[in-house]
């Protein structure tokens, strides 16, 4: 490689050498990306890959409307498709080609690191710096109603920053309970004790009680809308703001939000640092996004990085998410412990589909966010695929499908 003043934009696009199963192979910007099988992979014979990554071609789509990506999917345009979302498992797939049997459901309970979903207060705004009110908001979030209606139950409370990490999980917390009248309470302390024209709280100098949620998820606006009307019976009126994916994300890592409704992606073992230490706070671009500037937490932030003691270090992440819970500034909202996808009938999996840290069923590819590596599981049948276009072309169905592996469920 010669180092020149263009190198960048000369080896930007340049495949790699890889190790893994795969290789880049064409590229068309915005529209796809595929992946070939390395000949001869030195992997082929070790015991550990062995029958595994065994699609010769694999392509990545780009589909930006998740509706659109959809239709190409029951078209047969797409093999496989998440299915998480409980409206998708529960209302989407009540389609011929499910009810036909041509494309077969598969809800996987798994024992993955779960993301710290749920609302993200800014502590550095003016009305949320009062621990009361951020207390107050606590208790104004029907987040249990939510998941027993609208997402049907599917979904469980989560009760901390995050979960499913062992020892670093600290199980002694329990997320506060919806209770308008204990809100009411703690927002009277912050000096909002008189209701408005319309039953919002409003403090001597007539500032309603409003608190402003920022979310770029567009399939959470009916989860959102329940909270907002749930929340009245506390005296807060929330504001519901819908953003682009990259510009929401962008105005969070800016601190322009007054919250946050988003999770964060999740590891083996949790880190802390960039979210909570007192050097990120109040600096655009950190992930510092409820601004905490808390000696207390910076100092077992600082701890926690320093400690390689597994035992001590557990210990540590523990207390750091007991300082988080008294500074109120997280609000836990749910776990998702498994996987739902949808796949047609030529996509076949092991009859014990996946290993306990899957975070994906049909991930053709090796290796994931959370450091494990259960990938390259699926094949192709081709006989089966053949027999399915014949099939659908004949009007002939099959039985439908739907299995549930709760091998690996916690209980």
């Amino acid at each position: 490689i010669k180092i020149t003043t263009d190198w960048v934009k000369a080896y930007n696009w340049k495949v790699l050498p890889v190790t893994g199963p795969y290789q880049l192979g064409e590229v068309k910007k915005g529209k796809s990306v595929t992946f070939e099988r390395v000949k001869d992979w030195w992997g082929n014979d070790e015991r550990y890959f062995q029958h595994r990554f065994n699609p010769d071609r694999i392509e990545l789509k780009v589909l930006r409307d998740q509706n659109i990506a959809w239709q190409h999917f029951l078209r047969g345009e797409l093999d496989t498709f998440p299915l998480v979302m409980p409206n998708w498992w529960h209302d989407k797939t009540r389609t011929p080609e499910f009810e036909q049997g041509y494309i077969e459901r598969l809800w996987f309970y798994n024992q993955t690191p779960q993301s710290p979903m749920g609302l993200y207060l800014n502590t550095a705004d003016p009305l949320l710096r009062d621990l009361n009110v951020r207390l107050g908001i606590q208790h104004a979030l029907n987040l249990d109603k939510m998941l027993t209606t609208l997402l049907r139950g599917d979904y469980q409370r989560l009760n901390s920053y995050g979960s499913g990490q062992g020892e670093f999980t600290n199980t002694e917390l329990k997320a506060r309970p919806f209770d308008p009248e204990l809100a009411r309470q703690y927002f009277a302390k912050a000096g909002f004790t008189k209701p408005g024209p319309d039953g919002t709280l409003q403090n001597d100098k007539g500032q309603p009680l409003t608190l402003s949620i920022t979310y770029t998820t567009a399939e959470h606006a009916q989860r959102l809308t329940l909270l907002r009307e749930e929340a009245k019976k506390a005296g807060l009126n929330l504001e519901l703001n819908l953003m682009d994916a990259s510009a929401g994300f962008k105005s969070m890592l800016e601190k322009k939000h007054q919250s946050a409704w988003m999770g964060w992606s999740t590891s083996r073992y949790p880190a802390y640092w960039e979210y909570f230490h007192k050097v990120n706070a109040n600096k655009p671009q950190t992930n510092n996004i409820m601004n905490i500037n808390d000696d207390a937490i910076t100092a077992l932030v600082e701890q926690y990085d320093k400690e390689f003691d597994f035992a001590k270090k557990a210990a540590l992440s523990r207390q750091i998410q007991q300082r988080l819970y008294e500074l109120a500034s997280f609000v836990p909202a749910y776990q998702v412990p498994y996987t739902r996808e949808g796949a047609w009938r030529w996509i076949k999996l092991p009859k014990l589909p996946a290993t306990p840290k899957s975070e994906l069923l049909y991930w053709p590819l090796d290796g994931s966010n959370s450091g494990y590596s259960y990938g390259g599981l699926l094949w192709i049948d081709e006989e089966a695929k053949a027999q399915t276009r014949a099939a659908i072309k004949a009007g002939q169905p099959f039985p439908p499908v739907t299995l549930v592996d709760t091998t690996y469920q916690q209980k």
